[in-house]
């Protein structure tokens, strides 16, 4: 029996866990926490840091949701994962774009860096807006498409009738492009032509693949997941 939770989001985790279930029904599904990642509860040895060959994965395979905010120690295991052999499947876009701070005892996140601003546990001052930039571009393969959500963004190739909310612009060449929507971006952004596209990379041992949108929109579409199943 699975326990509702009441945040739209986790409804939406709830829904396509189910999905997999109905589809995958020979795959064990287990929905798992920001702090499950952040402990190393994703590899066997449990620790982030172990280098034995215990360390490796427990999941074949992560399915990864709206992760805007990340600890240090979440992201270095999100990587190593990947590393390892696994395949991380980004549903949305927005992801990782600031460091916060995790405390364990009373469950609260700081923000460290990101999003213009950094702290350093007294003062706050200007800075990067995405704090993995570089990274990110190198293992993932791509970033996030800064905008308004207002602003006039479309599709030209457009399966899902997709409505312009978060995106992620490739900026790996490395990147297997799946499907480019074909992004129409004003001539007056930074990121005027540039490629929003569904890809897939191979990072050391493993794989990521990123939609390039905000999928938790289209969860109950069933052309979307179809891309996703297959």
């Amino acid at each position: 029996m699975v326990n509702v939770p009441r945040h739209p989001d986790h409804q939406v985790i709830v829904t396509m866990a189910e999905h997999l279930q109905r589809t995958k029904s020979n795959s064990l599904i287990t929905m798992i926490r920001d702090e499950d990642v952040h402990s190393g509860h994703i590899f066997n040895s449990g620790v982030a840091s172990d280098t034995s060959k215990n360390n490796s994965n427990i999941y074949d395979t992560l399915i990864v949701f709206h992760d805007e905010y990340a600890s240090q120690p979440m992201y270095n295991n999100y990587k190593r994962f990947v590393s390892n052999g696994g395949t991380i499947i980004f549903v949305d876009a927005n992801v990782f774009i600031a460091e916060v701070d995790y405390n364990k005892s009373n469950h609260t996140i700081t923000l460290v860096k990101g999003h213009t601003w950094e702290f350093d546990g007294k003062s706050a001052r200007k800075s990067v807006d995405k704090r993995w930039f570089n990274e990110n571009k190198d293992w993932i393969g791509s970033n996030f498409l800064v905008s308004g959500l207002r602003d006039k963004i479309y599709f030209l190739n457009n399966p899902f009738n997709y409505t312009h909310f978060e995106e992620n612009y490739v900026n790996n060449p490395r990147n297997k492009i799946l499907l480019d929507y074909d992004a129409v971006v004003p001539k007056n952004s930074v990121y005027a032509g540039f490629h929003v596209a569904s890809y897939e990379l191979s990072y050391r041992k493993g794989k990521v693949i990123m939609t390039g949108l905000y999928g938790l929109t289209l969860i109950s579409n069933k052309l979307f997941l179809k891309m996703l199943d297959s």
